[in-house]
């Protein structure tokens, strides 16, 4: 039923689009035809009345009668005198309706004491009879001032209004302007559905000078009448026709496309019902006996029927062995992501962001970091050869196996030697990793390391940024036996060192080129983030396949300062104050004043209210520092108390009072919670650094 309505709707639109093709050039072709008759007729009326003119010319008069030209130029004589007058005057360079209103009341007394009423009327009547008898909406007489770029209008018959005598107007409405050579005649012009033109009239004693010009408005409104009755009747044998052209396709189409089209539909839907509940398959022939294209493709739906079960017989043998496969694949990378720790993590002393993004294939890359001790933390980074599962579990083992070695307090050297010969150890495979591992000391600043054939780190120092120039040792899993040379830096507080796998520097784009460590060192340098080194990597590389794991390791080392007063008293705030005051001076920081000034407030007002009735209080205090800002986190295990949200009537007596709400004008961010029976206030304060 669906596809006999769309035959039916498409030739219903067809005939609909072809006829108002129709519709249109025929519409063209009449309103072409209406303006050449609007021309026609309008040029007929300007020449009628200066055919009346002539006539009136050769009429005998007698000495008290005038003839119409002659009176016509010495009416256009009368009202030019006064606009001249008033022209001398700069009148129309300074026009307001009081001066409008002297001048044409001047016209008006003149215009009784000075003009042959008898003939005036007679030209009036004229052009009033050929204004009423026609189609021409007005009828009027003009003298056009181009020096001025002005037109004076001496008489306007109108049907609906009329300018007074004299009015004047910018000649720039007849398509003329100022210092234009005045044309003998105006050529009729369409514009807002009417039809203008005009012709000079002469001075009767000298037939060389124009005395004026009459002219002439016609609307084509009269004119489109006959296209508006033909258009309805266009419109109406349009919509006879398509409705006859629609029941006959109607009835073609369920004779010769529908019916079949329908067998072929049912076919169809009967093979993907059984398809989707499990029935068992057969191909279904439509039956379409035609030679026609719907009989090819009722043909070719029943050989895809017939394909497509050769195909799924063939696909139910290899399932099996693809299901394991596929099995294989996921419990790889259930190994490769649960061998990894977070990949965010923040004390005091240092910062840490990874991120493992692993491959289409799973490969081995690994990455890890822990504290040895109090002192020291360790990262490590490597990266197995080889894909699939078995460098999955070989990751593992070395992940395991390398970090079981550091935590059980062996020198470097001897990690990398005995976890070296381990890895070689039943490695059926001949799988290898490269590695580079480091361990900074937390009081000193001592980074020790070693590389084994691992790409060289990135140090950030600073506004510098530079590759570390590391002895490259050979891989894991290479040499039994093999001595693995140690290398030291010395990193400062701020300082960051950045590790990476190859498939990082080494992922290419659609031209083929490398992402290469300069593009790593540009990225971080304008923004030291994995998360947009990360981003700057996937806009290079596009769609581009990702065919090795991508893994990043941020290691930031953070000044810091902490300290925990058991059984606390203000005598204790002299200390933390001095130690302070020592590490902003280290590090230019002016502002030593505004951190003394939060740092009392807030720990003061633990000590003095906070502890009442508490057994063994304590509070805990650390600072750290970055470019930016100063990070203060303060603990204590007193009565619960947020002290930023008591009202702040800058009450001296009150607890906080005048001095919180100096401290809020002194943070950039807060932040209070009540946790584990502990107080936590978290605070960050703008750096203002001393200059020089």
């Amino acid at each position: 039923m669906k596809i006999r309505l769309k035959i039916i709707l498409i030739s219903l639109i067809t005939s609909l689009i072809l006829g108002s093709i129709a519709l249109g050039a025929t519409y063209l072709i009449f309103n072409g035809a209406n303006e050449r008759q609007a021309r026609i007729y309008t040029e007929q009326t300007v020449s009628g009345f200066v055919d009346s003119l002539i006539k009136d010319d050769k009429e005998n008069k007698s000495e008290n009668e005038k003839y119409l030209r002659t009176f016509i130029e010495e009416y256009t004589d009368f009202v030019l005198g006064i606009y001249n007058k008033y022209n001398d005057e700069n009148y129309f360079t300074e026009y307001s309706s009081e001066k409008e209103k002297a001048y044409l009341s001047e016209v008006e007394n003149g215009f009784v004491s000075e003009i042959d009423l008898q003939t005036y009327n007679t030209l009036y009547m004229m052009m009033y009879t050929l204004v009423e008898s026609s189609s021409t909406q007005s009828l009027y007489l003009a003298y056009f001032d181009m020096d001025n770029g002005r037109v004076i209008y001496l008489l306007d018959v109108a049907k609906n209004n009329q300018n007074e005598s004299g009015f004047v107007d910018s000649i720039n409405k007849f398509g003329i302007q100022k210092g234009d050579k005045l044309p003998t005649g105006f050529q009729t012009v369409i514009e807002n559905q009417l039809c203008w033109g005009g012709q000079a009239i002469y001075k009767n004693s000298d037939r060389s000078h124009r005395c004026c010009y009459i002219l002439a408005d016609v609307p084509m409104q009269a004119f489109n009448q006959l296209e508006k009755q033909f258009v309805q009747y266009e419109v109406l044998a349009i919509i006879l026709v398509s409705l006859g052209m629609t029941l006959f396709m109607y009835i073609l189409s369920d004779r010769f496309i529908a019916k079949n089209i329908m067998k072929v539909d049912e076919s169809t839907k009967k093979f993907a019902n059984n398809l989707f509940n499990n029935i068992e398959l057969e191909a279904i022939d439509p039956n379409v006996k035609t030679n026609d294209e719907i009989g090819r493709l009722a043909k070719n739906t029943y050989q895809v029927q017939q394909k497509f079960i050769e195909y799924i017989n063939e696909l139910k043998s290899k399932t099996l062995s693809e299901q394991r496969i596929l099995a294989d694949l996921e419990l790889a990378k259930k190994i490769q992501a649960e061998a990894l720790p977070k990949n965010y993590f923040e004390s005091v002393e240092f910062r840490i962001d990874a991120l493992m993004v692993p491959a289409k294939e799973v490969g081995g890359d690994f990455y890890d970091y822990f504290r040895l001790d109090k002192d020291r933390v360790c990262i490590v980074i490597a990266d197995v050869s080889g894909k699939g599962v078995p460098a999955a579990l070989f990751m593992m083992h070395a992940k395991e196996l390398i970090s079981g070695l550091l935590k059980s307090g062996k020198e470097l050297k001897e990690v990398f030697r005995l976890a070296n010969n381990q890895l070689l150890e039943g490695n059926l495979e001949g799988l290898f990793l490269t590695s580079f591992v480091g361990i900074l000391n937390l009081k000193n600043g001592n980074f020790n390391y070693i590389n084994a054939g691992h790409e060289k780190p990135i140090i950030i120092h600073k506004k510098d940024i530079y590759e570390l120039d590391v002895n490259s040792n050979f891989v894991l899993a290479g040499i039994e036996d093999y001595i693995y040379e140690e290398g030291n830096i010395k990193l400062d507080f701020g300082d960051s060192i950045f590790l990476y796998t190859d498939g990082i520097n080494e992922a290419i784009n659609s031209k083929k080129e490398e992402f290469g460590v300069k593009r790593i060192i540009e990225s971080l340098n304008r923004d030291l983030s994995i998360n947009s080194l990360k981003n700057d990597l996937e806009k290079f590389t596009l769609n581009e396949e990702r065919f090795d794991d991508q893994t990043y390791l941020l290691l930031t080392y953070k000044e810091n300062y902490s300290i925990k007063i058991n059984n606390p008293k203000i005598e204790d705030l002299n200390k933390i104050f001095s130690d302070i005051d020592n590490i902003l001076v280290k590090h230019s920081i002016k502002d030593k004043s505004e951190l003394s000034i939060i740092l009392d407030e807030l720990l003061s007002n633990s000590i003095y209210y906070g502890f009442n009735g508490v057994d063994n209080p304590f509070i805990e205090l650390s600072i750290s520092y970055d470019d930016l800002n100063t990070y203060i986190n303060i603990y204590d295990n007193g009565i619960r108390f947020n002290p930023f949200i008591q009202k702040k009537d800058k009450n001296l007596d009150s607890i906080g009072g005048l001095g919180l709400s100096i401290v809020d004008s002194l943070i950039s961010e807060r932040k209070y919670e009540y946790k584990n029976k502990l107080n936590h206030i978290y605070l960050v304060k703008k750096n203002e650094r001393n200059k020089g």
